[in-house]
């Protein structure tokens, strides 16, 4: 499992939740990094991948692009997103379930493994 994130708080956190759950650190990576540069260099493949930029985050289509070479086929990724309209899903995703919590639209999407 691992953990790409840009925030130093957040990521402090996010190591904090895994010594309370006493989850081994074999087991999962924290990276304090922007997610964006991170991808630019292919990583995994990826059976689950979640996706929470900045709401005000523009170019989502790009994002999903960048996250393209580091999935698996059939991969399943979740997407929060102010909106449903904020996305045009590239070639090769599916929306597979959407809901909504509060502001935050939720979105589950399938790989298909070729665009």
């Amino acid at each position: 499992c691992q953990f790409i994130e840009h925030q130093r708080g957040a990521v402090a956190q996010i190591l904090g939740a895994a010594q309370q759950l006493d989850v081994s650190s074999s087991r999962f990576m924290v990276k304090q990094a922007d997610a964006r540069q991170w991808l630019q260099s292919p990583q995994g493949p990826f059976d689950l991948a979640f996706v929470d930029p900045p709401f005000d985050h523009a170019d989502w289509s790009q994002l999903l692009a960048a996250l393209t070479p580091s999935l698996s086929p059939g991969a399943k990724i979740y997407v929060e997103s102010p909106h449903p309209s904020a996305w045009n899903w590239p070639s090769g995703y599916s929306l597979l379930k959407q809901s909504r919590v509060g502001e935050a639209v939720l979105h589950l999407l399938g790989w298909a493994g070729q665009a």
